[in-house]
């Protein structure tokens, strides 16, 4: 018989004759709600193995059968420590968005043994995942919050879960100043779209949410990962945050179209024709600002493209210049946006910023020139 610990806080069954509410309703709590799945290995009537073993009853057949695809089963997550964590995320061809935390739960209850791979996906709509700034680091904390233990004996029938936007929380972002050359390439092949697998890199979890500082939120919404499960091509992830590099790993990627990125290997410099947003997101970095590039990339939320994101960065860089140049400079910034019409309501809001920039900069040098002050 199943072993795993029986565990149901924060689950009820669902009345047959309760109608649940549309995924992404506002919960009482000002929470959003979300459907939920929970994948694992059990012994049941009909069978061993690895399946969704509950779920509620928003979910359709079809995101279903694309978790089960998406989901780590025995002796897939890349550390055998019993507090050993993986997370994944991924779209869904519904239009929604899953957010996979995996754990050990328990005995593996068939004849492979070891410890059994529990996982625990919460799928949101566009305007729930909207509320955590698409950004799957914050839907993590919310699902780990609202269910922090393995409910292995759950019913089949589950209730939406409730997840509240974590106020003011922001994801570590440990690493190191030398690796940013690195992470510079690594945000160029997501922009790019390249499939692309990173063996030996550090911080796995803050190498994540150091890429997706410098992210625009209308490209988080389509980005798919993993973090801490052992690369497979039957999971189709475009970034997977793997462990060491090995023959094995090379050669199971072989004819798949997917770029190894070896983190111990000397970066390189890639042509990229986002170049103007990775130089701005390169100096961004290097002067630790990760968490304001991060409220940044929360509010692109119109299309990404190249000319967009070197209009943004132009617009931020400029207005940081007009703060500190003289008249001669100052003239020149404002000929350069001069007639500049926004094509969204950011885009609106950065030259709003940037005109008060100018402003505030004309006045100081009036102040100056009228009282024969030099500048400190």
């Amino acid at each position: 018989m199943d072993r795993g610990p029986a565990l149901t806080v924060g689950l009820r069954p669902q009345a047959p004759t309760q109608t649940p509410p549309a995924a992404g309703w506002p919960a009482a709590s000002g929470a959003v709600l979300a459907d939920q799945a929970i994948f694992t290995s059990i012994r049941s009537p009909v069978g061993i193995g690895y399946r969704i073993i509950a779920s509620s009853g928003g979910l359709t057949a079809d995101e279903k059968k694309e978790i089960t695809q998406n989901s780590p089963s025995n002796n897939s997550l890349l550390s055998s420590a019993p507090a050993a964590r993986a997370l994944s995320g991924y779209p869904l061809t519904s239009g929604r968005y899953a957010v996979a935390c995996s754990c050990y739960a328990g005995i593996e209850p068939t004849a492979r043994g070891g410890e059994r791979v529990y996982t625990h996906v919460a799928v949101v709509g566009p305007d729930a995942f909207a509320a955590f700034e698409c950004h799957p680091l914050r839907v993590e904390a919310a699902v780990r919050a609202a269910a922090p233990q393995p409910l292995t004996n759950a019913p089949a029938r589950l209730e939406r879960l409730a997840l509240s936007p974590p106020s003011g929380w922001r994801p570590s972002m440990d690493g190191h100043d030398d690796d940013i050359q690195r992470l510079v390439v690594l945000l160029a092949l997501l922009l790019a779209q390249q499939r692309t697998v990173v063996v030996g890199s550090p911080a796995r979890e803050g190498l994540l949410a150091r890429l997706l500082s410098g992210l625009p939120r209308a490209l988080r919404q389509s980005l798919s990962f993993s973090v801490g499960m052992k690369c497979s091509v039957s999971r189709t992830f475009q970034l997977v945050l793997a462990g060491p590099p090995s023959g094995e790993l090379e050669r199971s990627v072989a004819g798949h179209d997917i770029r190894i990125f070896d983190w111990s290997a000397p970066p390189e410099r890639a042509l990229s024709a986002f170049d103007a947003w990775l130089r701005f997101v390169r100096r961004r970095w290097q002067a630790g600002r990760f968490e304001e590039l991060d409220r940044l990339c929360a509010g692109l939320v119109e299309e990404a493209s190249a000319d967009q994101l070197a209009l943004v960065a132009s617009l931020c860089e400029d207005a940081e210049s007009a703060r500190c140049a003289d008249a001669g400079e100052l003239m020149e910034l404002n000929r350069k946006h001069a007639g500049e019409r926004p094509t969204s309501p950011l885009h609106a809001d950065l030259l709003r910023q940037f005109h008060e920039a100018v402003q505030q900069r004309q006045v100081q040098l009036e102040t100056l020139a009228a009282t024969h002050e030099p500048e400190q």
